[in-house]
């Protein structure tokens, strides 16, 4: 129904588009795609420094919570 013609390649137990057959909008451009400039990095913002702060915060709780799971552990490893 959509015009592409199709087989069934017993060797790969698979369908199959007919060799040659151009899928219409999917042509490779020739033309080259030119990078986009560099822009400069904007300063971070309020938010993202507290999320860094909190993050940092987090950690600390993190490691000491930690410490005492270890303590309350029966086998420590060594």
């Amino acid at each position: 129904m959509a015009g592409v013609p199709w087989y069934y390649d017993e060797s790969r137990q698979a369908y199959r588009v007919r060799h040659g057959f151009k899928f219409p909008g999917f042509e490779i451009s020739k033309q080259v795609a030119v990078p986009p400039k560099p822009q400069q990095q904007p300063k971070p913002q309020p938010a993202i420094t507290q999320v860094l702060k909190d993050g940092e915060t987090l950690m600390v709780s993190l490691k000491q919570f930690l410490k005492s799971l270890q303590r309350l552990a029966p086998d420590k490893p060594d």
